[in-house]
């Protein structure tokens, strides 16, 4: 009886990962924020958050918060379409690593970068600050991004 090679059998192997779910279970920081925005947000997307807390539209000079993670619950629509509508929790990830697509291809160490519409890539028109890709991809490819947007912890007073 021959052998069957696995990695030429046809499409039964699965994508490394999807586009924003958890790479491991390393330790990770995942807030969540209500979608304040009048669109749906997709999982692997870079959002602002505005002054009450709640995710708000990227504009020139915002400051990302995070990139969006797919919740392990939400079911997609009668479409098979998966996203947060208006006014959804949505979670996002401060500190960890996310499978995201890298909107112009990628190289282990690049900076990672947001588009206006949220999606990724290496500049962009807003820096992910502290964020980098972990992994290499083509242009529209699915890679690893580390992002450490944790703040660090105010020093303790003096005696």
């Amino acid at each position: 009886m021959g052998r069957i090679d696995l990695g030429t059998y046809g499409d039964l192997l699965f994508d490394p990962g999807i586009p924003g779910m958890d790479v491991d279970v390393n330790i990770s920081s995942i807030v969540s924020y209500t979608n304040n925005t009048n669109a749906p947000i997709g999982p692997g997307y870079a959002v602002g958050v505005d002054g009450d807390g709640r995710i708000a539209a990227l504009a020139a000079g915002s400051e990302v918060a995070g990139i969006t993670v797919r919740h392990a619950v939400w079911p997609a629509n009668e479409e098979g379409e998966w996203f947060y509508p208006p006014s959804a929790p949505v979670p996002v990830m401060e500190f960890g690593r996310v499978w995201a697509i890298c909107k112009a291809g990628c190289e282990v160490g690049d900076a990672v970068g947001a588009d206006l519409d949220g999606t990724l890539t290496v500049g962009g028109a807003l820096p992910v600050a502290g964020a980098f890709w972990d992994s290499k991809a083509a242009a529209g490819g699915i890679a690893i991004a580390r992002v450490n947007r944790m703040k660090p912890a105010a020093a303790a007073g003096g005696d």
